[in-house]
């Protein structure tokens, strides 16, 4: 479908549900795509966003599960909650540098997805946006990102690095790596001051862990299940290690 020059602007759930649409050419000009757009476009494998996007409502892409690949324009601040939730043929997502938050359950269950570099304007990413992406192999979280929400990077097994950049940082949410099975090292920021229950809940390669001084609290459950895990620093912060917690 190729839309004409003169479209502005994509209602809500305009094309939702037309599950053999395979290709969507969205015109230069068009400057938001408004919630629930495409969802359940299961057929839809070629997507063409313009440049002049600048707003994209949450759930727009929701169960297009024949997406591959991609690219948010440049003038998009915010990809909304369930975007583009269950793509699970979505290995690639270009992400644009004045981005600023990535919603609650962005990418949940694209459970092809290997490559999403967050960029370094991103100051909030909300929880589940990463749920169940099994590809995912590395993430780089950025230093204005204060919180990790619960569940963000859950069940993604095939995430080797993670790396915290810290200065904002103060909470790792609950469950937020857990099953993360192939983590073999995270170096946890000392500007960290909460470590939520489960949060490395078998991650079964984790090897080291050093827990920041302003720590005062291990969490139930955090640690357990880390079947490789052979070294723990523990500040003289911490006063209580929960049940379970390793």
């Amino acid at each position: 479908t190729t839309l004409p020059s003169t479209v502005r602007t994509i209602g809500t759930e305009a094309f939702s549900g037309c599950s053999s649409l395979e290709e969507a050419k969205i015109p230069e000009g068009v400057t938001a795509i408004q919630p629930s757009t495409f969802s359940g476009c299961t057929s839809l494998a070629t997507l063409e966003i313009p440049s002049t996007v600048s707003s994209i409502g949450g759930l727009a892409f929701f169960n297009c599960s024949s997406i591959k690949s991609v690219t948010i324009p440049a003038g998009v601040e915010e990809i909304k909650a369930s975007t583009f939730k269950n793509c699970t043929s979505l290995t690639n997502a270009t992400l644009p540098e004045g981005l600023t938050i990535i919603g609650s359950d962005a990418f949940s269950g694209c459970t092809k997805l290997a490559t999403a570099n967050i960029p370094s304007t991103v100051s909030q990413i909300g929880g589940s946006a990463f749920y169940n992406c099994k590809a995912l192999e590395s993430v780089v979280i950025p230093k204005d990102v204060s919180i990790i929400e619960a569940n963000t990077f859950y069940n993604c097994e095939s995430l080797k690095t993670a790396t915290l950049v810290g200065g904002l940082l103060t909470e790792i949410g609950d469950y937020a790596f857990h099953s993360c099975s192939r983590l073999s090292s995270v170096t946890i920021p000392a500007s960290v001051t909460a470590i939520g229950g489960g949060a490395f809940y078998a991650c079964a390669s984790l090897r080291s862990v050093t827990i920041p001084a302003g720590v005062t609290k291990i969490d139930q459950g955090v640690f357990n299940g880390c079947s490789d895990l052979m070294s723990v620093t523990i500040p003289a912060s911490v006063t209580l290690i929960d049940q379970y917690a390793f």
